[in-house]
Parts: C-alpha cells; structure tokens; sequence
C-alpha cells in the first residue's frame, strides 16, 4: 500500500522532482558525492569478502558513476559549438 502511495506522489510531483535532480546533476556537489561514494564504495568492494555488502557496494559504485558522468555531460553542453577545449599544454 506505501508503494502506491509512493508512485502516486512521484508521478504527481514528476515536475519537480526532476527539476531538482537536473539542478543537483548540474551543481559541483553531484562531482563531489559522486567521486567520494566511488572511492567509499571501491575500498569496501577491495576490503571484503562478503557478498551482500559487496553487491550493496557495487550499487552504490555505479550510482556515483552515474552521477559523474551526467556531471561531466552537462557540462560539455554547456559549452558552444565550435569552442576548443585545451586540454593540457
């Protein structure tokens, strides 16, 4: 019955939602969650040998994958077309 309850919320305030995921998604604090959840989850991914807690870890590890490429692709488009990005010397 929450569940329902649940996806009833959720499609009634999609709007919203959505919006405060791309304006998250486009914050530096995304970056940084997501590079930090990586390397928690990597260390506990190398530090044991139990299944649940590295399935968990893993979840958690392509969470912050995610998180840091839509980062990373929002802000390419940011970008204009026809800009040079230099990278490095």
């Amino acid at each position: 019955m929450a569940f329902i309850i649940v996806i009833m919320l959720f499609y009634r305030y999609r709007l919203i939602i959505m919006e405060e995921l791309s304006e998250f998604v486009s914050s530096k604090v995304s970056l940084y969650l997501g590079v930090f959840l990586a390397a928690v989850s990597a260390a506990f991914i190398i530090q044991t040998d139990n299944f649940g807690v590295i399935s968990i870890a893993s979840t958690f590890t392509i969470i912050a994958i995610i998180l840091v490429l839509a980062f990373l692709i929002r802000q390419l488009r940011k970008i204009p077309r026809g800009t040079r990005l230099l990278l490095g010397g």
